[in-house]
Parts: structure tokens; sequence; C-alpha cells
């Protein structure tokens, strides 16, 4: 039995929320239990679409509230402290305890040590492309919030951890700097999973595909200094391209993207696969990235990649076989060009697509899924 704690809530279509959620529908609950913010243990099919618009209202509306960096911080260690406590009754000597974030790390190791819980194998699954805490003193450098994270620090850096699952060898090895025991910790290189969805061969009959750009609408993922540079080319605008927009958004980058004529806000959908159909383009021009589930859904809907060559998105995106790899910084033209010329060939699209949709039952699909994390059960009952 593998445990998973998370601060992340269930069916939030945002980043982690989505990993663990998909994770845990590609999983026998038999063998993984889930537990997270609002002691909520998750099971196959957990969905209610009214829930989650209402619970995405109200994470908008404190949203300006958790991005003072004081109070954010120490919502994430009051609310790992809540997931941890929901499960505590269900670890026992030696049970795999898999930490999804680094604060119910921090938790699952400090009741460790003072014997709360018994002698676990904590891990953790690491969804940032480094280190956590580095990513939370970028993300917040307020010089206030140096002791509660040191302290995080001190436990984590210092703990025995079993296994350490990260997207990529490059988190692998930022990790390795920052944790001081790491002589009897595994480190493992993880893809992110996502279960199977039926595609009918009506779904393959849409005429002119869409181009979608899925994820949060920020800085680091671009969207609007693409549509800025599109707008200022003579190119862009005479390519009769219209690019939809899904994910979360503040109201003033939704102001900006409503002033881009070939831009739609599609808002923020909790089954992203049911608007995409075979052959529709995704494309992501983010400056870093772990391994995004945007892309690993898209392909399962055997959609084009067209990806900026960042963090794991090499995994989901292989150049000229399913999509195209930009280097990044990318030429926007270059871009516009590459899309139109795929748009105008259908032979290539259906290509391209096939291969997607191969890619992803190969990698990603709930199988592979099963097959790793039983590999993994088999290296923990002889560790």
């Amino acid at each position: 039995m593998i445990l998973h704690f998370s601060i992340t809530k269930p069916c939030m279509p945002q980043g982690v929320s989505t990993v663990v959620d998909m994770l845990s529908q590609c999983l026998p609950s038999s063998d993984h239990q889930f537990f997270r913010v609002g002691n909520v243990k998750v099971s196959k099919g957990n969905s209610n679409t009214e829930k989650v618009n209402l619970k995405q209202r109200l994470l908008n509306s404190l949203k300006s509230i958790k991005n003072i960096g004081f109070i954010y911080v120490f919502f994430m260690i009051f609310s790992a402290l809540r997931v941890v406590l929901s499960g505590r009754k269900h670890i026992q000597p030696n049970i795999i305890c898999l930490a999804h974030d680094i604060f119910c790390l921090f938790w699952l190791g400090f009741f460790r040590y003072v014997g709360i819980i018994p002698n676990c194998k904590i891990s953790l699954y690491n969804h940032s492309d480094g280190h956590p805490l580095e990513t939370i003193r970028q993300k917040f450098p307020s010089k206030i919030l140096l002791p509660p994270i040191a302290i995080v620090g001190f436990v984590v850096n210092r703990m025995n951890i079993f296994t350490v699952y990260s997207l990529s060898e490059t988190a692998s090895d930022r990790i390795k700097q920052l944790i001081h025991k790491t002589t009897n910790t595994r480190f493992v290189v993880i893809l992110n999973y996502v279960n199977s969805v039926p595609i009918s061969k009506c779904d393959w009959s849409n005429e002119k595909p869409n181009i979608w750009l899925i994820g949060t609408v920020c800085e680091r993922k671009g969207q609007i200094s693409l549509f800025e540079d599109i707008e200022k080319s003579l190119e862009g605008n005479s390519l009769g391209l219209t690019f939809n927009v899904l994910g979360p958004c503040n109201n003033i980058d939704l102001q900006k993207l409503k002033s881009f004529s070939f831009v739609r806000y599609m808002g923020v959908s909790s089954n992203v696969r049911k608007l995409l159909f075979p052959k529709d383009i995704c494309l992501s021009v983010s400056s870093n990235e772990g391994l995004p589930m945007s892309l690993i859904e898209a392909a399962s809907k055997a959609c084009i990649i067209i990806s900026t060559d960042v963090g794991g998105c090499n995994k989901v995106c292989i150049h000229e076989a399913n999509g195209d790899l930009l280097p990044y910084p990318f030429i926007t033209e270059e871009v516009l060009y590459k899309i139109k010329k795929l748009i105008e060939n259908e032979d290539k699209l259906i290509e391209l697509s096939k291969n997607s949709l191969e890619i992803f039952n190969q990698n990603f699909s709930e199988q592979q899924a099963l097959e790793f994390w039983n590999n993994e059960a088999g290296i923990f009952s002889r560790d």
C-alpha cells in the first residue's frame, strides 16, 4: 500500500492538482490511497462540475490574499498538517508515504522523528523543475518568510528520504545539492500519467483544427507575450489563425486577452479533453516547465504538439514525429509559419495525430502507470 499526501484540492483545474487527480484515476484504490485538502480521499470518477466551479470562484476571490507570501506559505504549512493528520491512522511500519509537496514531506518527517507516526518509508514526488524550497524562495523572496522556510528546509534536508521522484535529471541534480542525507536515497525520474479516453471515428472529422494554449495565463507560460508579438507582425494579422486559451486567468490578463482579435478565452474546465479533438494543435510557449499535463492530455486525444524545448516537454513532443520542438527563445514568425503550413496539409495532420496518440499509449497511459508503480512496489518490498 502506498499512501499519497498532497495539499492540492481534488478536481481543481490547475497544475499539480490535475497531476494528482489523474494519477489517482490511473492507480487502483486497493493499492493506493490519496489524502488531500479537506480530508478527501480521492477515488476514481470523483468529479462534480458545479462544485469545481464554486471552488474556483472562491479560490479566485481569495487569490489576492494568498498572493501575499507570508499568508500563502503559512496556509500551505497548515493545510499540509491537516492532510497528514487525516491519514495518520493509516500509516503502518515500513509503509510507503509519498508526499506530493514539500510541506507534507516536512510534517511526515517531523512526525516520524518525534514518534507520532511509526518508522515508515517517506518519499517525495517532486512536481517542480528543481528543489521545491528554492522555487518557493524565488516566488516569495520576502525576508519575513525566511524563518518558516528555514524550519521546513532544516527538517527536509536532514531527514532520511527513501525515494525522490522528479520529472527530469536536472531536477534530481538540484535536489541532490540541497538534501544533506542522500546516501540511502533513491533518485528516480518519473513521468506523469493520464487515463485513456475513447476516440470515435467522427472525432477525426473536424475540418479545421483548433489551436489551443492550455494552462494558467502567466508570464512563465508566455501566452500574452506571444500574442503581443503576433499583433506586431503583419504576417500574423493576415494568417487568419484563431488561438483558444484555456486556463485560470486574473482580471488584468483577461482584459489583455480580450484586446486581441485573434484570441478566444475559453475559461476554465475540469475536463479539458472534452474540448479537444484529433488533429487539433496544442501550443506551449513556456520559458520553463516540469512535465506539462496539458501536453499529455492533448496527446491522449491525438492532438499535435508544438512546444518550446524546456523541462520535460521533449518527452511528450517528439520533434517531427508528433509535432515540433521550438528552441527557447523562439521566433514568433517561424512558429506562425509552421502552424499555417501544417493546417494546409491534411495528410500531415493525420500522420502527426496518430503518432501523438501512439506516443501517449507507449509512455503516459494508465497501463504505463500501473507497470511503473507495480515495479516500484516490488522495490519497496525488497528494501
